[in-house]
């Protein structure tokens, strides 16, 4: 063929993104060859509710198993300017996989007020997310997928 052949790959949490369907996808783009490979996830308000944006943070380890010629093409700074909830969502429920947070913690994190009590009740009665409450306040942690080994201890 002429010219250059760029492929783009949409990535939907929980669909796609685990190292095990990169490595495939990493299989099928080595066997394709193209010039350029641009990784893109929800953004705009899907036609599936399930249909969720990958975090960043996993973009990036994404992009680094796919290889060099692969970028990140979804702007994550249109998050700050447009105010993209589910952007945000996702952000904020990545940051709940790693440790519980505060309403506070998280507006602070994230700079979202109006945005972030709505997620988080949405988050909560999607079952992605629990609340805690402790003689030190409320808290948000994520809710681990079914079959997954829980760190808490019975005592």
């Amino acid at each position: 063929m002429k010219g250059q052949m760029w492929l783009e790959i949409l990535f939907v949490q929980g669909i796609n993104d685990n190292d095990s369907e990169v490595e495939a996808l990493k299989d099928a783009v080595d066997m394709i060859g193209p010039h350029k490979v641009q990784l893109n996830t929800v953004v705009r308000p899907p036609a599936e509710d399930f249909a969720r944006p990958v975090a960043m943070r996993r973009m990036q380890e994404i992009r680094a198993m796919l290889g060099k010629k692969t970028e990140i093409i979804v702007d994550y700074s249109r998050r700050l300017k447009e105010g993209s909830v589910i952007l945000l969502e996702s952000e904020i429920l990545d940051m709940l996989k790693r440790r519980p947070l505060s309403c506070r913690d998280i507006k602070e994190l994230f700079g979202e007020y109006a945005q972030v009590d709505k997620i988080l009740s949405n988050l909560v009665k999607d079952g992605m997310i629990d609340r805690k409450r402790m003689s030190s306040g409320s808290f948000y942690c994520a809710v681990p997928p079914p079959g997954a080994i829980s760190r808490e201890h019975d005592s």
